[in-house]
């Protein structure tokens, strides 16, 4: 790998190992080929780079031939090679600029003589250095690092380390503009994820939460609209933490279609925090106003259905308050759509068995829509996942017994037979 990384620091007077020399090496990898023997050029470059900043505890393990090249300091192992391929994909979000700090960190601050984390609350070495690295150096690509590092702790470790005064919300603000990258299990939306550590920040006290709140209350009203939407999307949290509903529901009244996105979108993540949590969950009155709004707003509904669905699965909340837009959506929705509601339906009619939930007309109402959509489709004869979810809603009303009306029986009954 030093051959290699020695012969392209050769092709220009540019490439002298130094982390400033990177941002030459990025443009180099953008220019030129991407072939197997480019990459590996550039892979060994990289490390080696990182290498000569370590010192000689750091060496090469591995071979280039079979791409397990790496650096390793006896205890850690860093793949150079990785980021160079992640960056071709990825572009800047996967930047070797400004990887290389964090794993000069990595490798200077968890060898032979750091213990490693033994204790739930301890923080490890590495966690500790991608904490740093963002905080000197707000880059995209240490956000990234940060977020998989820190969000893995538990949430006192994760407390007690954004409280230290290095952590400042500022940082992040920024990041609230950016749109997410990548597909399936490489997708990374950095504003969405700011967001979320926005009000990590609230959460610990880490800042002055006075302060949090009137920036982000600043920032929905900001000329992006992925800056309003991610901004709501943590000032929903933080309303719905301090039990300020009304000044939620009042806020999603007067919003734009991405503030209001964003505040459902808090307002969701908010009600799976309770049931991940296991903490009591009641549906206020203007939580439901803004469900109701959402579930009729194609752009908030999907949302705003797995909400309406882990309520009444896990949580065991009533949603008698929201059947008028159930109804609407099982009148009228995607098949997909109609099925998340039909579950839902069901998890309230067990609630109902359990005490949880009062029968209403809303529940006599539901019986004809989902006798309808039991019935196979014209002309079909492969069961959907729609009738699956109808005959599950129907054990559920069977479930009731004697307490469901004979009338609701009888009609259940001949659906089934």
């Amino acid at each position: 790998m030093r051959r290699l990384a020695t012969e392209l620091a050769g092709a220009s007077t540019e490439f002298d190992f130094s982390v400033a020399s990177l941002g030459a090496l990025e443009s180099h990898v953008r220019a030129g080929p991407r072939d197997a023997a480019a990459i590996a050029a550039a892979s060994a470059y990289l490390g080696e780079t990182v290498r000569r900043q370590c010192g000689a505890k750091v060496v090469w393990s591995g071979s280039a031939a079979d791409d397990t090249a790496g650096l390793t300091n006896g205890s850690m192992t860093v793949y150079p090679g990785n980021k160079v391929v992640k960056f071709l994909t990825n572009g800047a979000v996967d930047s070797p600029a400004a990887f290389a700090p964090v794993a000069v960190s990595l490798l200077r601050g968890s060898g032979e003589d750091v213990q490693p984390a033994t204790k739930r609350r301890e923080i490890p070495a590495a966690t500790v250095a991608a904490f740093d690295a963002f905080f000197a150096t707000p880059s995209l690509a240490n956000f990234r690092q940060f977020d998989a590092e820190v969000g893995g702790l538990h949430d006192s470790s994760r407390r007690s380390l954004l409280a230290k005064p290095a952590a400042l919300a500022g940082a992040l603000y920024p990041l609230l503009s950016e749109v997410a990258v990548g597909r399936g299990y490489n997708r990374f939306d950095a504003g969405n994820v700011a967001a979320r550590w926005i009000f990590r920040m609230f959460e610990a006290n880490a800042a002055e939460r006075a302060g949090i709140t009137a920036v982000l209350e600043a920032r929905i009203t900001d000329s992006n609209k992925y800056v309003r939407q991610n901004a709501a999307r943590a000032l929903a949290r933080v309303y719905l933490s301090e039990a300020a509903s009304d000044k939620f529901a009042a806020l999603y009244r007067s919003a734009d279609s991405a503030v209001g996105i964003g505040l459902v979108a808090g307002l969701s993540t908010h009600v799976y925090y309770k049931r991940h949590y296991r903490l009591d969950y009641t549906l206020l009155d203007a939580h439901a106003e803004v469900l109701r709004a959402a579930l009729l707003d194609t752009k908030q509904r999907n949302d705003a259905l797995d909400t309406v669905r882990c309520m009444a699965t896990h949580l065991k909340t009533s949603i008698d308050p929201l059947f008028a837009p159930v109804f609407e959506i099982l009148d009228s929705g995607a098949p997909q759509q109609v099925e998340t509601m039909l579950l839902a339906l069901m998890s309230h009619v067990y609630s109902i068995k359990h005490g949880n939930a009062t029968w209403t007309d809303g529940c006599r109402a539901s019986v004809a829509r989902v006798v309808r959509h039991s019935k196979p489709l014209p002309g079909k004869n492969k069961v959907t996942k729609v009738q699956r979810a109808a005959w599950r809603v129907f054990r559920a009303f069977e479930s009731l017994g004697d307490t469901l009306p004979a009338d609701l029986r009888t009609q259940i009954a001949a659906a089934r037979a």
